[in-house]
């Protein structure tokens, strides 16, 4: 007698292929590399296991067989009555990502935004190194400015975009992203009024000289022109 058996493959993207191998009575033995239905099979008892595989396009991004598990196979009676089917369930092997923030204020978190091949994901960051778990996959790093918690402008990375790839069971180095204060622009408006004789033909001078202490994003370094006594 012979039968049919169905198998489906499932948990791997597109254009990534299984490597799935089934073997049977009478010197039966397949490699299946997506879903199928084999017919016309002896009966008797096959076995099917199933292995790891990469993604074509990015072969740092690997799969690996849960069902049969890596390592182990499956038994599966096929012929007369019965019409087995199976599915075979693959998980994409995660990775880990490392990035070092440095400037921020005390207390203040920036976001990163990791857009990847497969999943995007926002995360909030204080200073120091950081460490976490992401899909494997090429990604796009974004680093948004992050305003400044006293108003005083916005603080915005050294770089605004990254690119970096996390490898399945392995760790990607995003490097240092340090950021810096963009003060918000000041402004003084002056009224000038002239009394006195003759004051309509004087061309008068201003002259604007920070102080040694001040108040909001103007530094006391900046560079003010010299008029004084002119």
């Amino acid at each position: 007698m012979v039968g049919d058996w169905r198998i489906n493959i499932e948990g791997l993207d597109p254009g990534v292929s299984a490597l799935v191998g089934v073997s049977g009575p009478g010197g039966f033995n397949r490699t299946l590399t997506a879903s199928t239905t084999l017919n016309g099979l002896r009966q008797g008892t096959y076995s099917l296991r199933a292995n790891p595989v990469a993604h074509p396009g990015l072969p740092f991004v690997r799969y690996r067989p849960t069902n049969p598990a890596e390592g182990s196979s499956l038994g599966v009676e096929v012929g007369g009555a019965n019409l087995p089917v199976t599915a075979v369930r693959y998980t994409r092997i995660p990775g880990r990502l490392r990035v070092q923030v440095e400037g921020l204020p005390a207390g203040a978190r920036a976001t990163l935004r990791a857009i990847g091949s497969f999943a995007s994901s926002d995360f909030a960051l204080g200073n120091g190194e950081q460490r976490f778990n992401l899909e494997a996959g090429r990604y796009t790093l974004e680093w948004p400015r992050l305003p400044d918690p006293g108003g005083r402008g916005n603080w915005l990375p050294d770089r605004n975009n990254f690119n970096v790839d996390v490898p399945s069971d392995g760790e990607a180095d995003a490097g240092t992203v340090r950021y810096t204060l963009e003060p918000n622009p000041y402004r003084l408006n002056l009224n000038v009024r002239l009394r006195g004789g003759g004051a309509s033909s004087l061309s008068p001078k201003v002259c604007i000289q920070p102080a040694d202490t001040v108040q909001g994003g103007i530094s006391p370094d900046a560079e003010v022109p010299d008029c004084l006594f002119r």
